[in-house]
């Protein structure tokens, strides 16, 4: 359970959390002036995501207490508005996860595939194999990750499609 918010009075940090398979996905990097573990601080949860420092850093506290305190004393509709913030914020580092997730997943099965055909490409040519195939690959990487972003829902279809397609 989370215990307290951070206010960052100087230096900086980075907000990661890890998908299903271990693997970090940094989801920003906060600076002075800025706070986290406020989600977690007002919906009671458990913490979503790991944060850690880039540099020297001053951060000032803000605990359960404190923000009860200013908390209770706001209008009804701002306590609403932080309460829809924070879930709509949650459901996004949640929806970043499953997509990095997807792309990790593909982008280690082509490397494994574009390795084993390699080996059967004759010797002298496997270097100039790789050397050609690894930058075409890289480039569908940048591809997949922009229209991902452009349509997610269209991309989640097709991931679904894929995992079907696998487990078959």
């Amino acid at each position: 359970m989370a215990s307290c918010a951070y206010y960052i009075e100087e230096g900086a940090v980075e907000v990661f959390t890890t998908d299903s398979d271990g693997r970090e996905i940094s989801l920003s990097t906060l600076e002075e002036e800025d706070i986290f573990g406020e989600m977690a601080l007002i919906s009671h949860g458990t913490r979503t995501a790991s944060v850690r420092t880039l540099e020297d850093a001053t951060l000032v506290t803000m605990t359960p207490e404190d923000f009860r305190r200013s908390y209770s004393t706001s209008e009804p509709a701002f306590r609403k508005l932080l309460s829809a913030l924070v879930e709509r914020l949650v459901d996004a580092n949640v929806f970043i996860a499953e997509q990095h997730k997807t792309i990790a997943d593909f982008e280690d099965a082509a490397s494994l595939t574009v390795k084993k055909v390699s080996m059967s490409v004759p010797e002298e040519l496997q270097d100039k194999f790789v050397m050609e195939v690894f930058p075409v690959l890289d480039h569908l990487l940048v591809l997949l990750k922009k229209y991902k972003q452009m349509c997610p829902e269209t991309m989640q279809d097709l991931d679904d499609e894929i995992m079907r397609t696998m487990d078959e």
